[in-house]
């Protein structure tokens, strides 16, 4: 059952039968720490965001609520009618809703939904829907957006797919753009092989992580070791990284 909640500064539907995101807003009105905050602060009034793996929409319509043009992209069609819901509640009219999934190729694939929980579907073989897929640099190619000021994603380990298949995008965003990553070790079959190999991606891209969410400690590793170490974490390390 969908419930309407005010959430910070905007409203939402949240999903009492969702024990995921909806649910922790529903209880807590937040989500994922001191992330919200950081993403309130930092998006401005025209920005280009990217929001992939949106689950029901919590930070797009934080950035939406600042201004920002929001692509947001949901291969989970429960989530993307949620998503829609709450923009046209909010009157957001500069959010957007893709169906399809990030990969690291143009086409289709097996999407398995999370039934009770929102927040945890990803493309797998083992899916039982299934959704279209599309690089990140054709999707920017498609939309023709300019210029993109903020990455967000919570892809479930699809984050290795998103980077080989986004490069011009990484390379094109400007300096004192932002990346907002979701990271899944766990999730990823080889992460000191492919998931390591994507990070030091972004990271000769010329992003520097600036603020790593669970565990904060990792926010002073150097540069060197940054990426093997994230990719040891048995948790789902959340960065902000930065341009320069």
């Amino acid at each position: 059952m969908l419930v309407e909640k005010e959430i910070r500064n905007f409203k939402m539907f949240l999903d009492t039968d969702d024990e995921g995101m909806s649910t922790n807003l529903i209880n807590s009105g937040s989500w994922e720490g001191d992330a919200p905050d950081i993403m309130a602060r930092l998006v401005k009034p025209g920005w280009n965001v990217i929001e992939m793996g949106a689950c029901i929409g919590f930070y797009a319509m934080i950035e939406a609520k600042n201004g920002a043009n929001v692509f947001i992209i949901e291969p989970d069609p429960d989530n993307i009618d949620i998503i829609n819901k709450n923009i046209k509640l909010n009157h957001f009219n500069k959010a957007k809703t893709f169906r399809m999934a990030i990969s690291d190729t143009d086409g289709y694939a097996f999407f398995r939904t999370s039934p009770g929980r929102s927040d945890r579907g990803r493309l797998s073989e083992k899916g039982e829907i299934e959704v279209k897929t599309v690089t990140l640099d054709t999707f920017v190619d498609n939309i023709d957006i300019e210029s993109v000021h903020l990455l967000r994603f919570d892809i479930e380990g699809a984050e290795v797919g998103l980077v080989a298949g986004g490069q011009n995008t990484l390379s094109n965003m400007k300096v004192g753009s932002w990346i907002f990553a979701d990271i899944h070790p766990t999730k990823v079959k080889n992460p000191l092989g492919d998931l390591k190999q994507a990070l030091d991606s972004i990271l000769s891209h010329g992003f520097v992580p600036k603020k790593v969410l669970a565990p904060e400690r990792y926010s002073n590793l150097s540069l060197d070791v940054f990426a093997e170490a994230i990719c040891k974490f048995k948790g789902f390390p959340k960065i902000f990284f930065r341009k320069e």
